[in-house]
């Protein structure tokens, strides 16, 4: 009796392990959805968020940034060599560290500290104030203007790895791209200010539009519709798997983020107000990050936008309930009709000449990478380009219709 009760173990063990593999496969796939981290680092400031960020990336570092918190320039051109050598930017006010600053440069413990900017932008009164919380060698990076700081930060980065430096330029007289462009340049090189009587002998990489950095034809650029948009073409470009959100419409949270994105293998994309602008939307739908990052406080990323994260990577955001009526009597976007009533409409918008984005009011040829994106509900098809502009659309300015 024992001898048949073993035999029939035997013969069930030997069933189950030749089905278990297909077993384990279908569990898995029915566990239903992804597991989305999302976090957000902040402090009281701008400058103790800039500790916060410094913690998170490392807890010993060989060189540490410090730069103005009350400007951007100075630490927008040494994020390259944030990103590069995974070194933290500190932030700080002209004529004091904040104590958590100190605190966290002294956890550090660098064998350098480089001060990105002249005195104008970071006292000697700060940095001898550095060099009583440090041992290490201190290093001002700080030029005339801006743009002679950003060539300095140029030369320094490629003396401090061997090797030349590829050149990205950016608008020196805003900050939106080049927030946006650590995210893609960390291993390309250095980061160059355009402006007046700035004209590099070699550039590899321009980015935003012609109103922000005009000229070099043939040299590859990448640009959006607005700092938004420009912020998820470099995602694109960067095939990053995580993402880090940050205020598009103030600079300090921002300028700290670089070693941070470096460290989780991250985009930095923006945004502002009480929701997700409709470039990250579609970028969030469509590449399903795991991990999103928040930095800065409610007042820079609101609660709002936390909110809408989630349920926009899972294509979730616009799935509501039937609209009811409301006082401003507009449609519910989720229940409007995919037919516009324009003058001269094409039925099937994908079978019409051009596509039009009955959002942004912009047509398109159907084979434009824009036109692509365009979602369902706000398709409109035109069979001519003046039927588009006689119903208010204006043409792409990529594909130029």
């Amino acid at each position: 009796m024992k001898r048949k009760v073993l035999t029939l173990f035997l013969a069930l063990s030997v069933l189950l392990t030749g089905i278990m593999p297909g077993w384990e496969e279908t569990a898995q796939a029915e566990e239903g959805p992804i597991e989305i981290q999302v976090s957000r680092i902040s402090g009281s400031n701008r400058y103790t968020t800039s500790a916060e960020i410094a913690e998170r990336v490392t807890q010993k570092a060989d060189k540490v940034i410090v730069a103005s918190g009350e400007n951007y320039p100075d630490a927008l051109v040494s994020a390259p060599l944030s990103m590069k050598g995974n070194f933290p930017i500190l932030l700080t006010a002209k004529n004091s560290l904040d104590p958590r600053v100190k605190t966290q440069l002294q956890a550090l413990a660098p064998e350098e500290v480089v001060i990105a900017g002249g005195e104008g932008a970071v006292s000697s009164q700060v940095e001898e104030e550095i060099q009583s919380l440090t041992s290490g060698k201190i290093t001002r990076i700080g030029g005339e203007n801006r743009y002679q700081t950003a060539t300095l930060f140029k030369e320094y980065w490629e003396k401090t790895f061997g090797q030349d430096a590829k050149v990205t330029l950016v608008d020196g007289n805003n900050y939106p791209d080049a927030l946006s462009a650590a995210g893609l340049i960390y291993e390309e090189g250095s980061l160059l200010l355009a402006g007046p009587g700035q004209t590099p002998a070699h550039v590899d990489l321009v980015i935003g539009g012609d109103k922000a950095v005009p000229g070099y034809p043939g040299i590859r650029r990448i640009a959006g519709e607005d700092r938004f948009a420009t912020a998820v073409e470099i995602a694109k470009a960067a095939g990053k798997s995580s993402v880090i959100l940050v205020d598009g419409k103030n600079f300090p949270d921002a300028l700290s983020a670089a070693a941070l994105a470096k460290k989780e293998g991250a985009s930095i994309l923006l945004v502002s107000g009480t929701h997700l602008p409709k470039p990250v939307q579609s970028y969030l739908e469509e590449n399903k990050p795991t991990k999103v990052t928040i930095v800065g406080g409610e007042n820079a990323v609101s609660k709002e936008i936390e909110k809408e994260i989630v349920p926009c990577i899972r294509g979730e955001l616009h799935q509501s309930k039937p609209s009811t009526g409301n006082s401003t009597g507009q449609d519910n976007p989720s229940t409007k009709p995919n037919s516009n009533p324009l003058i001269g409409n094409t039925g099937d918008p994908l079978k019409a000449k051009y596509l039009g984005n009955s959002d942004t009011k912009k047509f398109h040829w159907q084979s434009c990478s824009r036109a692509k994106k365009i979602l369902p509900k706000n398709q409109v098809g035109f069979s001519s380009r003046e039927e588009a502009i006689k119903n208010g659309f204006v043409p792409c300015k990529v594909c130029e219709p």
